[in-house]
């Protein structure tokens, strides 16, 4: 994210928190789909910290490096990465089994992975029980005043 401009310098972080906005908004079980600069998207340093906060409290399931010449032809050749990450809360087998993580050679290569993707947690598996209600006095006498 190049902050429309908004700030002097461009700084990777600002594009990590550009997708926590979008994380945010996300409704519970809902999927972000989105295209990154590489600063964000390879686990480097300055954002390293970041993406051990998302995965904690989100689904990541795919995160693929693609070819510099993947946007050549809208111009620019600068290396992005094509993100998945689910609103829901990770479970122990989702981050073993769900997570892509690697270099693209093709779009079509990109997109076969992403055909392979688990399909959204359902609504009813992201959503927090809610507490059991406060039990009640029977008798008048018993309410606290």
């Amino acid at each position: 994210s190049s902050t429309a401009g908004r700030t002097a310098t461009n700084r990777t972080i600002y594009g990590a928190r550009h997708i926590e906005q979008a994380l945010r908004r996300l409704a519970p079980g809902g999927r972000l789909v989105t295209v990154i600069g590489e600063g964000v998207g390879r686990f480097g340093p300055a954002v390293r910290t970041w993406w051990r906060s998302v995965a904690a409290r989100f689904t990541v399931t795919a995160n693929l490096a693609l070819p510099r010449a993947a946007y050549a032809k809208y111009g620019t050749s600068f290396p992005v990465h094509l993100v998945v990450i689910d609103r829901v809360r990770p479970s122990d087998e989702a981050r073993k089994n769900a997570f892509r993580w690697r270099t693209v050679a093709s779009l079509t290569e990109a997109a076969m992975v992403l055909a392979d993707l688990p399909a959204r947690a359902s609504l009813e598996s992201t959503e927090t029980p809610k507490p059991a209600p406060a039990p009640r006095p029977e008798q008048p006498e018993q309410l606290v005043q």
